[in-house]
Formats: structure tokens, C-alpha cells, sequence
């Protein structure tokens, strides 16, 4: 996936990048923040194998897809804060 136009990449079935076994962040938005943070930019959407857990750069509501979790933990969203991250699975 480039750092083009997303939502066409994705419409256009554009494929993710391969599994990692670390986070890959791949929606970043710019942060207006840069007081209280010291990134140029906060993740919106990322995946990996790997959870992250309690640190900072992940907004409130930010989409994790879990490549590695049994099939109904595998999308997680962040209750947590952009300091300190806390992503809970969603389950239908």
C-alpha cells in the first residue's frame, strides 16, 4: 500500500503489506498536539501480531486488526488515551 489515496487503494484491492510480527501503523494522521507529544503524526489504523499495550501515539478509537489472535479477538479498537493506549476486542 502506498502513501497515496487509501480509500481507493482499499476499493481498488490494493493489498495490506505481508504479516509482521510487529505493529505496522498504517493510517497516520498528522498531530496538532506536538506539545504534549513528541511524533509529527498519531496511528488512526494498524496491525500486526503483536498487541500494543500502554504506550502513546495511538488515538482514542484507533483500529487494531490482530493478525495473530483466535477469530473473535482479531479486531480491537483503543479505549484507552493518544498517552496511553488500552485496545479492547470487539465482538459481535
Amino acid at each position: 500500500m502506498s502513501k497515496g489515496n487509501v480509500a481507493t487503494e482499499i476499493m481498488n484491492g490494493v493489498p495490506f503489506p505481508a504479516p509482521s510480527s510487529t505493529v505496522v501503523k498504517v493510517i497516520n494522521v498528522h498531530n496538532i498536539n506536538r506539545a504534549k507529544h513528541s511524533g509529527s503524526s498519531v496511528c488512526l489504523f494498524a496491525y500486526g501480531s503483536s498487541l500494543p499495550s500502554g504506550v502513546s501515539g495511538y488515538l482514542s478509537s484507533c483500529m487494531f486488526l490482530d493478525t495473530d489472535a483466535a477469530a473473535d479477538a482479531q479486531f480491537l479498537i483503543n479505549e484507552g488515551t493518544l498517552s496511553s493506549c488500552n485496545f479492547v476486542a470487539q465482538t459481535t
